[in-house]
């Protein structure tokens, strides 16, 4: 089932008799039952949503976000993939991102898609404060940071825009199954 299916189900779980809370988290949903819930009932109702939800969903949104590639970690990762920090900059926006789920951070968006020269572990020793805003790369994936917070990954960048608002509506910017190119804005010598 396409991400953006999943992310509607699991926006359409929650409504279900008994379900306290639905999460889509990568290629599943989870689901918090109440007590005393029959679980056969909440299996049925959800099955139909789920055929419903291949059916009506809209395609995914594209999104390109402008980035400030001036992080931190920059030329760290540029030496540690034996590229110029020109060279991680272009591979990094030379390739759509999916938001495979929100995490961590309310709006924190682990993207996937990263290029294979850029999968770096995280850091050894993660920072206690990475500002709202940061591009951080870690694994096979890329993330933005909706707010500051502790983090240990590498930081590349940063986006000036709002990536959460809790009275927005939807308060991420970012949703699960989003397509996302990153712009470079300002790029370093």
């Amino acid at each position: 089932m396409p991400d953006h299916c999943l992310a509607a189900l699991a926006q359409m779980a929650r409504d279900l008799p008994g379900v306290v809370d639905a999460l889509f988290a990568g290629q599943t949903v989870a689901l918090w039952l109440a007590d005393g819930t029959d679980h056969e009932l909440v299996q049925t109702r959800l099955q139909s949503l789920w055929q419903g939800a291949q059916l009506t969903q809209e395609p995914p949104r594209c999104l390109t976000l402008p980035i400030h590639y001036d992080g931190e970690d920059l030329h760290e990762v540029a030496q540690r993939c034996g590229l110029s920090p020109r060279e991680v900059i272009a591979l990094h926006c030379g390739v759509n991102y999916r938001v495979a789920w929100l995490g961590f951070l309310p709006g924190f968006a682990y993207l996937d898609g990263l290029p294979e020269p850029l999968q770096l572990p995280r850091r050894s020793t993660p920072r206690v404060s990475v500002p709202a805003g940061s591009l951080a790369i870690a694994g096979s994936q890329s993330a933005l940071y909706p707010c500051e917070s502790p983090g240990g990954w590498h930081l590349i960048g940063r986006c000036n825009l709002t990536l959460f608002d809790p009275r927005a509506e939807p308060p991420s910017l970012l949703l699960p199954g989003d397509r996302i190119r990153f712009e470079p804005v300002g790029v370093p010598e």
